[in-house]
């Protein structure tokens, strides 16, 4: 009975071994692949991928990375039966859109160490479905010697305190615009700038229960109003801003031909490619003339990646045995902190300002003094859908085809239907 036991109990740690060497498919690896939206860490990525496989040479991992056409082509992948193993959602309604594909991951390890945000993010029913890959905020990042050089000694704090400074620019050099910001297409302006409005409410998540009730509108609300006007201010100071895209908005700034752009924690590894030792921080955005008010920084959760349980009964260890490797390991959490230059959403990675860099410094330091609003993208009515539509609604305001009312009209229309 004893040598029985011993034969089994050798059998069950062979089959396990081999899910993840891939054995049981005749030593053929065990192919993962990864599909995700965030260009600026698509290299760190890759090289975090390789690095596990060196020790895990039973498995392959293959990074695709996609910008404004993610969602089409994940879309499109689902419908050819092609399926990535672990692929991106914002979390809340757009993880909901994707409910047949989630693999339950309530009990892996990493979960014990999300944040209350992050619960709620990745949660439906009681059950977790979501990697919460990092914290991203996003405010005005700005060039600290361009600011020092043109005498502007104080960050401002109000609307009007950011045009006077807009202006000393202008003045100090920049004839063509100090601002680098991108209205040429929908993602930045639906995913985040849309967005800034419901985050400006009283109450955000009540505020867009009555928009999908229909007892609230986008019709005469004062932070809309505001958005609208900061909208102008970007417009006015921008430098070319219907015809650049977000590696032109980039570029631009890391050239020194702006001194400020509409960015976050997520710039860090572009800015670095260029300059690791760019002397650059990051101020909140001024909607309105309440400084307290404008004293926030817009952040969530972001990206959430999650495993695609069709994938297969190998694919899918092997991609969770990824996901805690990432967050585990101390040579994963370097990949995910030192290389990424993520600001991590798990409360088990050690961070510091020399590992994210001044724009995850500084988010960080909104963070631990709870001035923090959140992004609300991935409760848009249907996802990245609705925010293409509002997003191009924002740009049509931008270029001066709406009238504030008419914008907050096209915006009600939009999210109504």
């Amino acid at each position: 009975m004893r040598k029985q036991v011993a034969i089994l109990l050798a059998l069950v740690l062979l089959m396990s071994t081999c899910v993840l060497s891939g054995c049981a498919k005749e030593n053929e690896p065990v192919k993962v692949t990864i599909f995700q939206q965030k260009i600026e860490i698509d290299e760190a990525l890759k090289a975090a991928a390789a690095a596990y496989t060196e020790t895990h040479p039973g498995v392959v991992i293959t990074v695709e990375t996609s910008g404004n056409n993610y969602a089409t082509t994940l879309k499109t992948q689902f419908t050819s039966n092609k399926g990535p193993t672990i692929f991106q959602t914002n979390g809340y309604n757009d993880m909901a859109l994707w409910a047949d594909y989630l693999e339950d991951l309530s009990r892996e390890e990493w979960v014990q160490y999300m944040p209350d945000v992050a619960v709620d993010t990745t949660s439906i029913d009681g059950k977790i479905y979501g990697f919460p890959v990092a914290m991203e905020g996003n405010g005005c990042v700005y060039h600290v010697d361009a600011f020092s050089a043109a005498g502007i000694t104080e960050i401002p704090t109000t609307l009007s305190e950011f045009r006077e400074v807009c202006q000393k620019l202008v003045e100090f050099g920049y004839a063509e615009g100090p601002i680098s910001n991108e209205y040429s297409s929908y993602y930045q302006a639906g995913m985040f700038i849309f967005s800034m409005g419901l985050a400006l409410q009283a109450d955000p998540l009540s505020f867009i229960d009555g928009l999908n009730g229909g007892t609230a509108t986008f019709l005469g609300n004062e932070p809309f109003i505001q958005l609208a006007k900061w909208i102008d201010t970007e417009i006015e100071f921008g430098e070319k801003p219907f015809n650049t895209d977000f590696v032109g908005e980039v570029s631009s700034f890391t050239s020194g031909n702006t001194a400020m752009m509409f960015g976050g924690s997520y710039s860090q590894p572009s800015l670095d490619s260029v300059d690791p030792e760019m002397n650059v921080s990051m101020f909140p955005f001024c909607i309105s003339e309440d400084s307290a008010k404008n004293d926030v920084i817009f952040a969530s959760p972001a990206p959430i990646w999650h495993i695609n349980k069709d994938s297969g009964e190998a694919e899918t260890a092997a991609a969770k045995d990824f996901l805690t490797w990432l967050s585990c390991t101390e040579e994963g959490q370097a990949y995910m902190v030192k290389e990424m230059k993520l600001v991590p959403a798990l409360t088990n990675i050690p961070v510091s300002a020399e590992d994210v860099g001044p724009l995850g410094a500084k988010l960080k330091e909104y963070i631990d003094a709870n001035k923090v609003l959140g992004i609300y993208n991935a409760l848009y009515p249907e996802g990245e859908g609705s925010a293409q539509l509002l997003g191009d609604a924002v740009c049509a305001y931008a270029a001066g085809q709406y009238t504030v009312d008419e914008f907050l009209q096209a915006a009600q229309d939009i999210w109504t239907k």
